[in-house]
Parts: C-alpha cells; structure tokens; sequence
C-alpha cells in the first residue's frame, strides 16, 4: 500500500494566540543563502503575497529592498520589508560579489 504524504500546507497547523500565516519558502536567488530567515506576523485580516527585489552586497547584507507586484496592505508590505532588511546571507557558491534576487512572502491568514 502506497504511503500518503501531506503537502506542509495541508498539514495541520500548530495552535497560535496570534493570527496563523504561512509564508511560502520564496527565495530566488543563486549562490546565497539565509542565515537567519524574515519572520512576520498577519497584521490585518487579508491572505496576499508580496514580492521584493533584493540586492545583497558581497557580504551578504541587504543593501536595498524594492517591492516589485503586492497585493497586501501597505502596512503588512512595511513589515515584510523591515523582516527583510534585518536578514543576513551566506555564500553558497563561487562567484565572487553581491548578487540581484527575489523573496516573495505568501501570507495566508486562517
């Protein structure tokens, strides 16, 4: 017999006193990592995604955010944005220098 396997969307959702979010595991971006993951809260009562174009400087610091396509709140964009600008990256490959990526958060409220 087959063995069924959730999707971590489907799964059940461990219990919070804040509201519930899920956000999508969105990095794209070669050669860099997290080292430390944005973390944000549902500030409004609205599911939505936000898209960033980030550039990371050869250290991995962020250098600059600029949202691309939204469809939040422009307060929940603000948080997304400051979760995103405390984050640091780590080299995972070989070319030298920053690098231009994307994040996208998806937020889903439950």
């Amino acid at each position: 017999m087959a063995q069924t396997h959730l999707k971590p969307e489907l799964q059940l959702a461990p219990t919070y006193q804040q509201k519930p979010i899920r956000i999508g595991p969105a990095l794209d971006t070669t050669g860099w990592k997290f080292t430390s993951r944005p973390v944000v809260e549902a500030i409004d009562d609205k599911s939505g995604e936000i898209r960033f174009k980030i550039l990371i400087d050869k250290e991995g610091v962020i250098e600059s955010v600029l949202a691309v396509s939204s469809t939040v709140s422009a307060k929940q964009e603000a948080l997304c944005r400051q979760a995103l600008l405390k984050c640091h990256f780590e080299r995972v490959g070989t070319k030298p220098g920053g690098t231009t990526g994307y994040y996208t958060f998806r937020i889903s409220v439950r």
